[in-house]
């Protein structure tokens, strides 16, 4: 049987490294622990113990949406007193978001986003949260690239 010996990192691609890394650090209190500009331009950022690798990469083509609904997601868990702080944050620097609604099933929480690239990405919350009057999460958001104004702008949020 195989036995791996840990984690090591999740690799990302981004076409703006500096916006990636503005998102990540102001937005989710990311810290760049290293950086290279050559043979390639990339740096390493550290979130809640995991050390993510940011690859900067020419522009890609768009996605469709079954193509950015297969991506591979990123989850973070936060505690109750978190979700709207981290929420208010993301809608006041125009990061359109889903949520705080009620994952598929059970009674944990979920709010839906992406990074600039439309990197999936999302918060769980699985207790303590108040679920009353929240909507079950559907498949009808779909997360994709948007262009990421920075701080200063008027929240968007949408509901399911």
């Amino acid at each position: 049987m195989v036995e791996l010996a840990g984690f090591f990192n999740v690799g990302m691609r981004t076409a703006d490294l500096a916006r990636t890394e503005r998102f990540y650090t102001e937005l989710l209190g990311a810290t760049v622990t290293n950086r290279r500009e050559t043979p390639d331009r990339r740096f390493w950022l550290k979130i809640a113990g995991v050390t993510f690798e940011v690859l900067e990469v020419p522009a890609w083509t768009p996605l469709d949406e079954a193509q950015q609904r297969s991506r591979t997601s990123i989850g973070f868990v936060v505690a109750p007193d978190q979700v709207d702080p981290i929420v208010a944050r993301l809608c006041e620097t125009g990061v359109p978001v889903h949520g705080p609604v009620l994952k598929a099933a059970g009674t944990s929480i979920g709010v839906y986003f992406s990074d600039p690239d439309g990197t999936p990405l999302s918060l769980s919350c699985n207790e303590g949260y108040p679920i009353e009057g929240l909507e079950r999460h559907g498949l009808s958001w779909v997360p994709g690239p948007y262009a990421w104004p920075g701080p200063a702008t008027k929240p968007h949020i949408t509901h399911a």
